[in-house]
């Protein structure tokens, strides 16, 4: 029998979570040397570096991690999220005014698009606050994010 979706994530908790994410950025802005936003990036999983911080904010936000995603959470309470169209689709109920969950598709068709849209809304929000690369990106899909954001 297939798991539901709140099987896979509990999309009430991952609201409260994103929530809880987006309101202490906006109340504790000293603790985030001043962004305006939060850039989160995830490429592949690596079982040997089981305390990346991009890591443990996807366990704690959606009980697994989801490779291959960004996420973005500026100080206006807005927080975008770009995956796969099979993960987007657990979160899909999610979508609304102050979370936009965009869809890589498959083959990586509409990268640019997508890459350009994220662009924008770090351009918006600079100075951008990210977690140091802990070591080099391994998958297509970010290392394409990385040369085009140079």
């Amino acid at each position: 029998m297939p798991l539901s979706v709140d099987e896979i994530i509990n999309l009430k908790v991952l609201r409260q979570r994103l929530t809880t994410l987006s309101e202490h950025f906006k109340n504790k802005n000293q603790l985030y040397s001043n962004a305006n936003s939060l850039f989160f990036a995830l490429g592949s999983s690596d079982e040997q570096l089981t305390y990346k911080k991009v890591s443990c904010l996807h366990y704690w936000l959606f009980g697994i991690e989801l490779t291959d995603t960004f996420i973005v959470v500026t100080k206006a309470g807005k927080i975008t999220i770009i995956t796969s169209e099979k993960k987007a689709n657990l979160m899909s109920a999610l979508n609304g005014p102050d979370i936009n969950i965009l869809i890589r598709k498959k083959k990586a068709h509409n990268l640019t698009e997508l890459y350009e849209q994220m662009r924008g809304i770090l351009k918006e929000n600079e100075p951008v606050g990210i977690v140091p690369e802990e070591k080099e990106p391994e998958t297509k899909i970010m290392r394409a994010w990385h040369q085009f954001y140079k």
